[in-house]
């Protein structure tokens, strides 16, 4: 008895050494490469903006935002006046970029600007943005602080539709591209700015300028789309402010779920109805939910973030081969770590009937799935499918609106190391972290001009701002816009080192 316990002990002090091993192998460095530590202090020096230079970038972007340009559902990209007017605002605000770039434009109004570089033999970089918002919802005008379309610069903050999503970016883009021509900068790889005009509803635009850029022969070094912010206090159990790079975006696709059947007097229901028999269907659905895995992309971003953690969520992360049903079932108690653990399914909208005292003949629902990586829309649907179990209710994916998951890119890539010391240089209190990212974006038009696509918008991002994406009150920080312009500047440097 006594050495079949000593041996248990033994054993489970080998067990701790083993796991703290892992623990202290795990690469969780955070400092800035040697490469890029050498240009940050003239990198500094060349952008420290004072008061006047960051008001008038505020009002350039402020400008920009006062352009309605709103795409609505379904598909119907903004209108054409608009884009053309941003256009204008956009050639007066920076005329030497708009001189220096190749700029090439596309049915609609989207824009490709190239920067040549100084060495043709290096593959280019890409920025993306877009220039389209999402509309107001009706009846909220009044709750804005400042009347959403007018670019107000009120309490430090830059105010209205787009201040975020995603003016804010195509914005501080081309101030850093002018920053730099106006201190004669030449960059080693090309540059490449691509400005869809409808990503809101489907990203036709994007897609025809990446077609354009392969029929070229265009190969990109990387991709940087919008995505992910540098998070505070919005991570749960990461301590310090975390900036999330999307490396990889889950899959789109909506179904039509529809019962047919008698309709009639509602004081002769038949055993089931149509509107009962899709409640069941949407209760087996909400019932029997995806099973949760951790995702190559997953493990990546939990070992990123781990020095953030506790102790015990460290020990945890770095033997995920013991304690992966633990760490799926502490995340899954939120509904955004729920999200990156499986593929969701949710319903959104139910129509059926016309009057209190008619059965309808028909009825309708919609489930919308987004795809974890590795998944497929045919075979998400087909799991849907046996899931409801019934063959009266039609399933019917809509094909039209709909996107695979994306490619996984490599966190240990040259190029993702590069746009993390980018990062680190002008938020050095961030954890970087690869993440799968739950809206779409226009990348996935990219996505076969290079294996490298990342999706990343820098602005920090804190508890109260959680409503404000596509909601009331949309607005950035003129500070934080600052901090947006110098990231990119930076990044724009990197591809010369």
């Amino acid at each position: 008895m006594l050495r079949a316990l000593s041996a248990g002990v033994v054993l489970l002090v080998l067990v701790l050494i083993v796991m703290l091993v892992r623990l202290s192998a795990a690469d969780n460095s955070v400092a800035v490469s040697p490469a890029t530590a050498a240009t940050i202090a003239s990198s500094e020096q060349a952008f420290d903006p004072d008061p006047a230079v960051l008001a008038n970038m505020a009002t350039r972007l402020a400008r920009g935002i006062r352009v309605a340009t709103i795409s609505h559902r379904p598909a119907a990209p903004a209108d054409e006046a608009a884009i053309a007017q941003l256009h204008e605002v956009l050639r007066s605000s920076f005329p030497a970029v708009f001189a220096s770039l190749k700029v090439e434009s596309f049915p609609g109004g989207s824009l490709l600007l190239t920067w040549a570089s100084s060495d043709p033999s290096l593959s280019p970089i890409m920025l993306t943005a877009h220039q389209d918002v999402v509309p107001v919802s009706p009846g909220t005008e009044d709750a804005w602080s400042y009347p959403p379309f007018s670019g107000a610069i009120e309490q430090g903050f830059v105010w209205g539709r787009g201040a975020i999503d995603d003016k804010a970016s195509m914005f501080g883009i081309l101030e850093a591209v002018d920053h730099l021509l106006s201190k004669g900068f030449k960059p080693r790889r090309g540059v490449i700015l691509a400005f869809g005009h409808d990503e809101e509803v489907g990203g036709s635009g994007a897609a025809a300028m990446g077609r354009a850029l392969q029929a070229k022969g265009v190969k990109l070094d990387y991709l940087l789309d919008e995505g992910g912010m540098v998070t505070e206090q919005i991570v749960g159990g990461v301590k310090p402010p975390a900036a999330m790079v999307g490396v990889t975006e889950k899959g789109y696709v909506s179904v039509e779920l529809s019962a047919e059947g008698a309709g009639g007097h509602s004081s002769m229901p038949g055993v089931t109805t149509n509107i009962g028999r899709l409640a069941r269907a949407i209760h087996r659905i909400e019932e029997h939910p995806e099973p949760y895995q951790i995702t190559r992309t997953l493990e990546a971003s939990l070992k990123a973030l781990a020095p953030g953690m506790s102790f015990g969520s460290q020990l945890a992360i770095a033997n995920l081969w013991a304690f992966s049903p633990l760490v799926s079932r502490t995340m899954a108690s939120t509904n955004s770590g729920r999200a990156s653990l499986h593929t969701t399914r949710a319903a959104t909208m139910f129509h059926a009937g016309i009057k209190d005292n008619v059965l309808p003949g028909r009825a309708t629902a919609t489930v919308n799935l987004r795809l974890i990586a590795g998944d497929s829309v045919a075979r998400a649907v087909d799991r849907l499918v046996a899931v409801i179990d019934d063959p009266a209710v039609k399933v019917t994916p809509n094909l039209e609106v709909t996107r695979e998951p994306a490619p996984e890119s490599d966190p240990e890539a040259p190029s993702f190391k590069r746009l993390a010391d980018s990062i680190r240089m002008v938020f050095p209190d961030a954890l970087v972290a690869p993440y799968a990212t739950v809206g779409a974006t226009d990348s996935v038009a990219y996505k076969h001009l290079t294996d490298n696509v990342y999706r990343f918008l820098p602005i920090r991002w804190r508890p109260e701002d959680q409503g404000r994406f596509h909601g009331t009150n949309e607005r950035i920080a003129v500070t934080a816009y600052g901090e947006a312009v110098r990231f990119y500047i930076q990044l724009i440097k990197s591809t010369s080192m």
